[in-house]
């Protein structure tokens, strides 16, 4: 239930935060849509949101597969993790646009998913190897 959880807290940030972030940046400056160019603030709102968006299909395949192989509970967990440091880097992208300041939250997400995508991979093997017959 951790895991659906942490999915439906993701979905929330990314529609209210992420994409109505877009939607205020447009009104602010005046970007009419569906432009996607505008002015630096603007675009760094609508590549923040992109960017999330590009993020999340692994984000939820690597969490889901290491709750179902691995523990619900350390995939919850780091996927609570992975939420927060992707809230903190766009809410950063958004109002000061890229730097390299924003590597102190983007390195420790991949991490996070990295590591959820290792623990369902090595739990899968792991019942591969101890029960051969799944294979077939």
């Amino acid at each position: 239930i951790f895991v659906a959880i942490v999915t439906a807290i993701q979905v929330l940030c990314y529609n209210f935060l992420d994409v109505m972030g877009v939607g205020k940046a447009r009104r602010k400056h005046k970007v009419a849509y569906p432009k996607c160019t505008g002015p630096p603030e603007f675009e760094s709102a609508f590549r923040a949101q992109q960017n999330q968006a590009e993020q999340m299909p692994t984000f939820f395949v690597s969490m889901w597969a290491c709750a179902a192989m691995f523990d619900g509970r350390v995939a919850g967990g780091l996927g609570l993790l992975w939420v927060l440091l992707r809230q903190l880097y766009t809410s950063s992208y958004r109002n000061s646009g890229f730097s390299m300041g924003l590597l102190k939250f983007t390195i420790p997400a991949y991490l996070c998913i990295n590591l959820l995508s290792l623990l369902a991979a090595g739990a899968g093997i792991y019942t591969l190897v101890q029960n051969p017959s799944l294979l077939f």
